[in-house]
């Protein structure tokens, strides 16, 4: 099945991640995917620990709900786009956790925080924090869910993105050390002469 390019309209085979006649990042068309939450009465269970949000996942063509950590439809088979969805408590610096979610269907990733910054539309450290594996301030993180969404994202351009962002951050430190050495090398030239 083929898509049109969302910058030339030129045919784009699914398999091609780039358009070939101008290079655009290939888009696939949206699916309808439902994505629907357990009810949940409390956010804790009966012993007091914080519950997981659990959410299911549908299949976008043939609708049949698709068993928790499987990635293909059990219906109609692999390549139908799924929603996989994850929740994570982060303990920031407010007394109630906040709540981290990823949204995975096909390369497209929704992330949402509901930190200060999360809410205004900023990237937050949160989500930052749970790409790169780092469950520190995570309130019961599942291992399991983690790796499986890790292994999704790697999936995506936003794997790419990540890696530029963490490059971009190592050159920034190695500038401030380097501004740093700078400054204290033109202090000792003022006070030398």
């Amino acid at each position: 099945m083929n898509m049109d390019c969302e910058k030339c309209g030129s045919p784009i085979s699914e398999s091609f991640k780039f358009c070939r006649q101008c290079g655009a990042t290939a888009v696939p068309a949206p699916s309808p995917i439902l994505v629907t939450p357990e009810p949940a009465t409390s956010r804790f269970n009966e012993l007091g620990k914080r519950r997981r949000t659990d959410m299911r996942a549908f299949c976008a063509s043939c609708q049949q709900e698709i068993p928790p950590k499987q990635q293909t439809c059990p219906s109609c088979g692999g390549g139908t786009p799924i929603c996989r969805t994850f929740s994570f408590y982060i303990q920031g610096s407010q007394p109630e956790p906040y709540r981290v979610d990823f949204a995975v269907v096909g390369i497209q990733v929704v992330a949402t925080c509901t930190c200060p910054a999360g809410t205004f539309g900023a990237l937050c450290k949160h989500r930052i924090a749970l790409l790169l594996g780092d469950v520190t301030t995570a309130v019961d993180p599942e291992a399991e869910d983690l790796a499986l969404m890790s292994r999704l994202i790697n999936e995506t351009p936003v794997a790419g993105r990540l890696c530029d962002l963490i490059r971009a951050e190592k050159g920034l430190a190695a500038a401030q050390a380097q501004l740093k050495l700078a400054k204290k090398s033109l202090a000792l030239a003022f006070t030398r002469g």
